[in-house]
């Protein structure tokens, strides 16, 4: 979590680089494991790869995700260590931004889940826009658990067996299929 995953510093002169690499992070505990590649898209069509093969033996409760960033990666392990599930999280996020009218401001990359509050009982978020400093978002539990309760049963009609890019797209794709797209949405 310091940003040093997978990187490489050459003892001789110091140069520090990160390998292009995929990178496969399991917790067995927790029951999820997050493929890090660079070009998911690419490479899942690659001939050579077989990425069935990785959730081979792996019972269906296993969360099984793929994501295209090392930012990403970090969010999911936050996440999943923090007990959440990553689909409401993504709806949170599309909801705060057609909330505050920003969908257009603020690309996928520039938001993220940052942990939870256990004594103020928040979920804390950090957006970027542009070049501006992050702001740190709070949303109430309460509004996690309600979101939950709204496309719980949408989620369980779109359980999608194997790997699974979990991203705004199919946040928004989950909210349309509940008929909550968020207001604001379309304008």
């Amino acid at each position: 979590m310091a940003g040093k995953l997978n990187i490489l510093k050459c003892p001789a002169c110091g140069c520090i680089f990160e390998p292009d690499s995929e990178l496969v992070y399991h917790d067995v505990e927790r029951r999820f494991m997050i493929r890090y590649l660079e070009n998911p898209t690419d490479k899942l069509n690659a001939p050579s790869v077989e990425p069935d093969s990785y959730a081979g033996g792996f019972p269906d409760s296993y969360a099984l995700r793929i994501v295209d960033t090392r930012n990403k990666l970090v969010e999911k392990i936050k996440i999943f260590e923090d007990g959440l599930d990553d689909r409401v999280i993504e709806a949170i996020k599309l909801y705060y931004l057609y909330g505050t009218k920003k969908i257009g401001w603020v690309d996928e990359n520039s938001i993220f889940y940052l942990e939870t509050l256990k004594d103020d009982d928040e979920l804390v978020f950090l957006v970027r826009e542009g070049e501006l400093d992050p702001d740190k978002i709070k949303v109430p539990y309460a509004n996690y658990q309600s979101v939950t309760d709204e496309i719980a049963q949408v989620i369980r009609l779109a359980e999608i067996p194997g790997w699974v890019v979990i991203d705004r797209m199919f946040a928004e794709h989950l909210l349309r299929r509940a008929g909550i797209l968020p207001s604001g949405a379309g304008e």
